[in-house]
Parts: structure tokens; C-alpha cells; sequence
């Protein structure tokens, strides 16, 4: 899985979704947040897998914090199913408040698109999960396994 981007609000020339696209003679190049999958998950006893979506800090110095991120993640289509019902705001947007979860699934190939917006900003530069996906297996993959 991929995740592609967080906007964490840095006031930076040239800087695209929180991230610099190129510094200038007069501007040092800032670093967003770090987005993450951890690799020690584990499988329910029903096959599900939860998978949270980490980012290690929702305010980082110069920021005004999270207030919207975009997420872009594949997954194998013939081993899991997963619908909007199983994502879920994670950790740290719900210490948050006002925050909408908007996903998109194309279950036909895999992928998953996720918005996630508050007009509030995240003022804990704490890390932890933005949200947790639900992967159920398949009727196929559960015969496999």
C-alpha cells in the first residue's frame, strides 16, 4: 500500500500539500509529516485484517497542523474486500474535532482514494493512526489459506 500525501499547513513558497516541490536562494526546503504502514499486523481469527494508516507528527514545528490529507493505497482485490463502512477515522483525527472521512474504492482494482478534511487543525504534534482500514478476505483467498 501507498499513501501519498498529508497537508499539515506549512507557510512556505512553492510548497504543495504541506510537502516543498522545490526550495528557492531564499527558502530552505521544510519536510512534511511521514505517512507509514506498521508491518506487525495481525489477522483476526475470521481472516480480517485491520490496518491503521500512521503519521508521525500532525503538527510539526512551522505548521498550523493537520487540517486535510489526501491518501492513496492499493491492496490485492482477489484476497481482500473492503467497502467505506470499514474505514474509520484513526487516532489522531478523533483527539481532533470536526473531521470528515470521505472514501472512494474502486474494488475492481484494488484502489482506495481518502479525503480527509476539519476545518480545525490537529495542535498535538503526537503521531498515531489518521485512520484504520478493515480487509476482509475473499470467498477465494480464505479457501487458499
Amino acid at each position: 500500500m501507498q499513501a501519498n500525501e498529508a497537508g499539515v499547513g506549512l507557510s512556505a513558497p512553492n510548497c504543495d500539500a504541506g510537502r516543498s516541490v522545490g526550495p528557492t536562494s531564499s527558502h530552505r526546503q521544510q519536510r512534511g509529516p511521514d505517512l507509514s504502514l506498521p508491518s506487525d499486523l495481525h489477522v483476526a481469527a475470521d481472516g480480517a485484517l485491520t490496518v491503521p494508516v500512521n503519521i508521525d507528527d500532525a503538527h510539526p514545528a512551522g505548521s498550523t497542523g493537520l487540517i486535510e490529507a489526501h491518501l492513496a493505497l492499493t491492496y490485492d482485490p482477489s484476497a481482500f474486500t473492503v467497502s467505506a463502512a470499514d474505514i474509520h477515522a484513526g487516532t489522531v483525527l478523533a483527539a481532533g474535532s470536526g473531521w470528515t472521512v470521505t472514501p472512494t474504492i474502486d474494488p475492481a482494482t484494488g484502489q482506495i482514494a481518502i479525503a480527509l478534511s476539519s476545518t480545525t487543525p490537529i495542535n498535538s504534534s503526537l503521531g498515531g493512526s489518521l485512520v484504520t482500514i478493515d480487509f476482509h478476505p475473499t470467498p477465494m483467498a480464505s479457501r487458499v489459506a
